[in-house]
């Protein structure tokens, strides 16, 4: 399991820029594929926004469950290995059903859908997406 935040503290620590009160917002990103969590979690950065990442549903739920109150919002891919996306969606919402989660994946939006129904998640980036593509999405649900 892979339980860092980008920069390599602990998931929950601080970076410079949160610290400071420069960063308003957090969003817990959730992949299995490490260098995609890293490319998000910068771009997110870029945006203004503090990231916290995890490499699978368990490290997921975990960070929900320790410091769900922090986080603005999920990013979470589908295919993950253990505990996939749709469980761990499900379970995110038992213990935060205020917190939007994103679906992140290569699957058709018309999938996805159709497997979490009736739990419909608050926003789907197909995979491969662009960073314009995740600043949109993040502008409009976390304004």
């Amino acid at each position: 399991m892979d339980d860092q935040k980008s920069g390599g503290g602990a998931v929950g620590e601080t970076n410079g820029a949160e610290a400071s009160g420069a960063v308003a917002k957090k969003v817990l990103v959730v992949d299995d594929e490490s260098l995609v969590r890293k490319v998000i979690v910068r771009s997110l950065e870029r945006m203004g926004y503090a990231a916290d990442d995890v490499g699978d549903g368990r490290s997921a739920l975990r960070a929900v469950e320790e410091r769900g109150d922090e986080y603005a919002c999920v990013l979470l891919d589908l295919t993950m290995p253990d505990i996939d996306g749709y469980e761990t969606f499900r379970r995110i919402k038992k213990l935060r059903a205020d917190l939007p989660v994103v679906i992140m994946s290569g699957h058709s939006r018309e999938e996805v859908v159709g497997r979490l129904s009736p739990d419909l998640a608050d926003g789907f980036l197909p995979k491969p997406f662009t960073m314009a593509d995740v600043e949109a999405l993040m502008s409009s649900l976390v304004s």
